[in-house]
């Protein structure tokens, strides 16, 4: 193990109490105190090191040393089961030199807090708990010029490194594998855990395993772990071993990143010194084939298969086609085996194996395998990065090192279960219109259609219920779309309702849900992808809630407020979007749709019947876009001017929005505005779904799975 030999560390002995205050022992997210973010971010850090000697046999505190650090480091990384490792040179009195008696000697072990003082408050650090190490594997070097120690530090699993077998383990097939990896550890002499997460049913030993006497107790913890390759284990801050699966390729998965840099120096979280990113262009893969030992009972040979799916990956395979990688690996004999490691190759090769280099102030509360939000800093795009590894140095003015890995999604495709709902959605694609309907008002009310040279790819997922029930994506490399539709949103769709009827509000209908997504789909194909980019999500967004109607989203937004502070706050959402912000919340739908209603009172019906084919073929469509699609005034900002001013004296429009007895939903194509059929279009008529006649009228219709 190499070590740092720079300006040594000046501990002061405590000899009394040994409490540390304020200690974050634990980096889990939600055990993390209220000011772990706040120390962070204060312009002025003061910073302690504090060293617990512990006696490994019995468990207590035999000293707490503390002072200014001037030298030290500690580095975590993912891939390796000894996680923890690091080293530290302190100076000491003779009283600390190695010896039998001594606080550095075998069987001792370190714990490491970083202090930061919390400046919002009197005589109150924060401790962060960096690691639980031991030093008798590393050894101990000392210079007799300075006196000082060089103490090489390595977690508990260092211990295992050369450790050998006294004893026969065997492990009976269908043993879960989270049992089994507690149970070898208990057998290893383990009595300290962590986090374990309970395995899948599914997720078990599949044949006898035996480990002979004289076997590697490394070795042995390695080949559990990667039985499925999603888990991870090691050992935490605290030095209790954990296991658990790295749950990244569903973006539902987690809430939230642990942390998220800021080019904002307000915010307090600018801590971002430096950062390089380095890219893969050649071997993208997104389809992982994994082929394993064929059964000699039943002569079928286990496998397991991953898709890029998601729209939402560039290198889906809608997007690019289907490029395979195929893995033979005999030791796998379950499916479920062939799957995991499917899973966790895709990771590999499906994207440009983004790997980024950040150079920041240090963040003690982050962890490998957490995720972090980081801000290009060209681009000023922010993207999530999984932490693969880093380094602390201890020293005042230290840096922290981040290697970590972009993270991109695996579409999760839907299981048996939810077959009679795929089912019954394409009895409605195929008999009620849920997307034609949509199209043959888009080209009534726009003058706009499909060219039917592009294919519709159908894709079901089963995601997260409340998030985006359904999505259209086009690409820059294939005329053909992809739309995804969120089986969880339409778990209680009513499968005799022609209209998609699911036991959620009437904006939700699934003919209303899929129609607005073909006002994307049809213009994406019209106007083509790169314009549609650039294009204000108000209007993409605004323009296809108007086809359908937005009364029944308008009446749900805001709740709790009375209906003139709703205008107002709506009002202010719109002016917010005209200025470039839309942040997806269901209110900005609304106020999408009102500056849609907006547009249409200012056009004569020339203009309007043009509102779309005028775009086809403009130059940088983002630039004074609003002037472009409604030339009424001199400049961008009048016509926004304009926009406003109609939005706030509409008042027949609001009034209509909060008339509970008026069953219309507002669309344009109702009575209220082009009025197309001469009567109410309600949830359940606004696309007669008795009328369809065929699956689409501008596009192939394609169902992927």
């Amino acid at each position: 193990m190499s070590m740092s030999h720079d300006e040594p560390v000046l501990l002061t002995k405590q000899y009394k109490d040994h409490t540390i205050p304020n200690a974050v022992d634990s980096l889990r997210y939600e055990d993390l105190p209220f000011n772990a973010y706040s120390v962070h971010s204060q312009p002025i850090r003061n910073l302690d090191v504090t060293i617990q000697v512990l006696d490994e046999a019995t468990d207590t505190v035999l000293e707490t040393v503390s002072g200014r650090c001037e030298s030290g480091n500690i580095r975590v990384e993912s891939s390796s089961l000894i996680r923890r490792t690091g080293s530290l040179e302190v100076q000491f009195d003779p009283d600390f030199f190695p010896s039998a008696s001594s606080l550095v000697w075998f069987g001792r072990i370190f714990r490491v807090y970083v202090g930061i003082k919390d400046l919002s408050m009197i005589d109150h650090t924060v401790n962060f708990l960096l690691g639980t190490f031991y030093a008798d594997k590393a050894g101990v070097s000392v210079d007799a010029a300075t006196s000082s120690i060089t103490i090489g530090l390595e977690d508990k699993m260092g211990r295992f490194e050369s450790d050998e077998l006294e004893n026969m383990i065997k492990i009976s097939p269908g043993t879960p594998i989270s049992e089994t990896i507690r149970k070898v550890m208990e057998d290893l002499g383990e009595t300290k855990f962590g986090y374990i997460q309970e395995s899948l049913p599914s997720e078990t030993v599949p044949y006898t395993m035996e480990f002979g006497i004289g076997e590697e107790k490394i070795e042995i913890i390695s080949k559990l772990r990667d039985m499925y390759m999603d888990y991870t284990c090691g050992y935490n801050t605290k030095g209790e071993f954990e296991f658990y699966k790295i749950s990244v390729q569903k973006e539902t998965e987690f809430e939230h990143p642990k942390w998220s840099f800021s080019n904002d120096a307000i915010d307090g979280k600018d801590l971002m010194i430096e950062f390089k990113e380095d890219y893969v262009l050649k071997d993208i893969r997104n389809r992982v084939l994994v082929v394993g030992e064929m059964s000699d009972k039943t002569g079928i040979t286990a496998n397991g298969e991953v898709r890029i799916t998601d729209a939402k990956n560039p290198f889906n395979v809608d997007a690019i086609g289907t490029r395979t990688k195929v893995i033979t690996e005999s030791k796998y004999v379950t499916d479920d085996q062939c799957y995991s490691r499917a899973k966790f190759e895709i990771w590999k090769v499906s994207n440009f194996q983004e790997k980024c280099e950040i150079s920041a102030v240090p963040i003690y509360l982050l962890d490998v395998n957490d995720i972090i939000e980081v801000p290009n800093p060209i681009t000023g795009v922010k993207s999530r990065y999984l932490i693969d590894s880093f380094s602390l140095d201890l020293k005042v003015d230290g840096k922290m090192s981040i290697s970590a890995h972009k993270l991109y999604y695996t579409g999760v495709e839907y299981g048996e279960a939810f077959k009679p709902l795929v089912n019954a959605f394409m009895v409605g694609i195929n008999n009620y219109g849920w997307l034609s309907l949509a199209e043959e008002r888009i080209k009534d009310v726009f003058n706009i259609s499909g060219s039917g040279n592009a294919t519709i790819v159908v894709r079901f997922v089963d995601m997260e219920l409340g998030g985006e029930q359904a999505s259209v994506t086009s690409y820059g490399t294939t005329k053909n779309q992809t739309l995804q539709i969120d089986l969880a949103d339409f778990s209680k769709l009513d499968f005799e309702s022609e209209s998609g009827a699911n036991g959620r509000s009437e904006a939700d209908y699934a003919d209303r849900v899929l129609g607005h997504e073909m006002f994307h789909a049809v213009t994406n194909d019209y106007l083509g992808h790169d314009t549609m980019l650039d294009i204000p999500i108000w209007f993409k967004e605004g323009f296809a809630e108007f086809l359908h109607g937005g009364k029944d989203r308008y009446k749900l937004a805001y709740p709790k407020v009375e209906k003139s502070k709703k205008k107002s706050q709506l009002i202010e959402l719109a002016e917010k979007q005209l200025n470039g912000l839309f942040e997806g919340s269901s209110e900005d739908y609304v106020a999408a749709y009102l500056i849609a209603i907006a547009i249409y009172n200012l056009c004569d019906s020339k203009m309007w019947s043009g509102i779309i084919t005028n775009l086809r073929g403009i130059k940088n469509p983002g630039i004074n876009f609003l002037y472009k699609l409604l030339p009424i005034a001199d400049d961008n900002d009048k016509v926004k001017s304009l926009v406003m001013n109609e939005i706030r004296t509409m008042d027949k429009v609001w009034n209509l929005l909060d008339d509970e007895s008026d069953k219309d939903t507002m669309s344009v194509g109702g009575v209220h505005f082009m009025n197309l059929y001469g009567v109410p279009l309600t949830a359940e008529t606004v696309f007669n779904n008795s009328n369809a006649t065929t699956d689409s009228i501008g596009f192939k219709i394609k169902k992927d799975n």
